[in-house]
């Protein structure tokens, strides 16, 4: 695994996984899903509980519930719009810089949509800086399968080899490889020490949003 700073290409398109990427969101949605189970009157196991970490909220709701997933899977959603009104979300470090430069950003998350803007919101990110959002719902097989990824690429019509993937998780990183992108390992938020897997590691987003907007300035001719 590189260090950021080797990249030596600007992609056409920033894929962008959202929990713990993005923002510093995972820890918050762990505990709102042990909340909303004990309001249920079950308590998780240690091991339900690591379940969590990089699954997409399907998955979780699949696994924890099977006879009656897509039921709780709704009332989870509306319990947890509720808990984030007013609430305030950590963004990334340098996301602000990030979503400034002239690069199509798309999210795809493994979360559902309003899951995603209720997030979003509380992090006080306004989705127009979005080329595209690609919530769990739209590609339903959530990673390591890289059906969220093919599906924004197809959408956009852009080539594997023009994109970039921000990942906070061995999950979304062979997500990215399986669907033929490059990857960077984001650690900020990340709750997945000691990932190897991805072509390029950055300890924030504010280091990948420089060693980009470089980039940019040298193909244009603008770098002093």
């Amino acid at each position: 695994m590189k260090e950021i700073l080797s990249l030596s290409r600007v992609p056409k398109i920033l894929l962008l996984d959202m929990d713990d990427t993005l923002v510093d969101s995972e820890g918050l949605n762990q505990d709102l899903i042990e909340r909303f189970f004990l309001g249920q009157g079950k308590r998780m196991s240690a091991e339900e509980r690591d379940l969590i970490p990089g699954a997409s909220v399907l998955e979780i709701f699949e696994t924890l519930c099977p006879k009656n997933s897509q039921e709780s899977l709704g009332r989870f959603i509306e319990f947890k719009v509720r808990s984030l009104a007013g609430a305030r979300i950590r963004p990334a470090t340098g996301l602000e810089t990030l979503l400034a430069l002239p690069i199509l950003k798309v999210i795809v998350s493994g979360s559902a949509k309003l899951e995603i803007d209720a997030v979003l919101e509380a992090a006080r990110i306004d989705t127009s800086q979005f080329a595209g959002i690609y919530p769990i719902e739209m590609y339903v097989k959530g990673k390591p399968d890289p059906a969220g990824y093919s599906m924004a690429m197809a959408d956009f019509n852009i080539h594997p080899s023009d994109c970039l993937v921000l990942e906070d998780s061995r999950a979304g990183v062979d997500s990215a490889r399986a669907a033929g992108c490059e990857a960077v390992f984001v650690n900020e938020f990340s709750r997945h020490p000691g990932i190897t897997n991805a072509e390029y590691y950055a300890e924030s987003i504010h280091e990948v949003a420089l060693v980009l907007h470089g980039l940019l300035s040298r193909a244009s001719g603008t770098e002093h």
